[in-house]
């Protein structure tokens, strides 16, 4: 499975007056106030940890909740996460490679990478009889056939939206779950997260979905959460 890759502004980002058309004190929001830097009040901010995690994490969710989608086992009970990564060096901070091992409890194993590495942008299905590859515009596969078994009427089957910003609007008169409900959000940006943190620590951490929280691992677990600046709070 693979995430997105990009590229910030270089360098230390200098400060420079507030536009008068932003309201800094609200744009930062719960984050530790620091001055306002050039580049920081556009696309840029994805690369500043102070506030986004970065593609690992803003791009890997993409991939991530398919990733869960095929094995729900992901998502459930333990699971063991280890993993490296290349950040950049100045105000941008985030990770632009990495290359992550997550293994559930009965050995499943999933491989999450950048761009840069593997099998290319979307996320690889490989079994015991060939893989198939499925990303935003396309989905293939090692044989043609295996794009062509006839599901089982036991099957489970997927939901299906070629619109999602339709779908969401009809599950709202029908009162159904999108096919992207809240809950997958939830799960697949909490991993993503999980995996950058492992990145960080430069060692393997165990993941529990019934607690949310790391198993025995302090450190790791005060890297879920930050302090708020006044007077924001949860």
């Amino acid at each position: 499975m693979t995430g997105g890759k990009g590229r910030p502004k270089p360098g230390i980002w200098p400060v420079v007056p507030i536009p008068a058309d932003i309201d800094y004190e609200l744009w930062l929001g719960p984050a530790q106030w620091k001055p306002h830097r050039r580049h920081l009040c556009t696309f840029n901010w994805y690369f500043v940890s102070d506030y986004c995690v970065g593609f690992i994490a803003s791009w890997g969710v993409h991939h991530m909740d398919i990733a869960m989608w095929g094995m729900p086992e992901l998502h459930e009970g333990q699971v063991e996460v280890d993993g490296t990564a290349k950040f950049f060096n100045g105000t941008a901070d985030v990770s632009y490679e990495w290359d992550t091992n997550m293994v559930t409890k009965s050995g499943l194993r999933v491989h999450f990478v950048d761009n840069s590495k593997s099998h290319g942008q979307g996320c690889r299905f490989i079994g015991d009889e060939g893989w198939v590859h499925v990303n935003r515009r396309s989905i293939s596969a090692s044989s043609p056939a295996l794009l062509k078994i006839k599901m089982k009427s036991e099957d489970t089957r997927l939901q299906v939206s070629n619109n999602h910003p339709r779908d969401f609007l009809d599950r709202i008169h029908d009162r159904r779950d999108p096919v992207a409900p809240v809950e997958a959000c939830h799960r697949a940006t909490a991993l993503s997260i999980v995996a950058d943190i492992a990145t960080r620590l430069r060692r393997k951490v165990m993941w529990d979905w019934d607690t949310e929280s790391f198993v025995d691992d302090e450190i790791a677990n005060r890297m879920l959460g930050r302090a708020m600046r006044a007077p924001w709070r949860m």
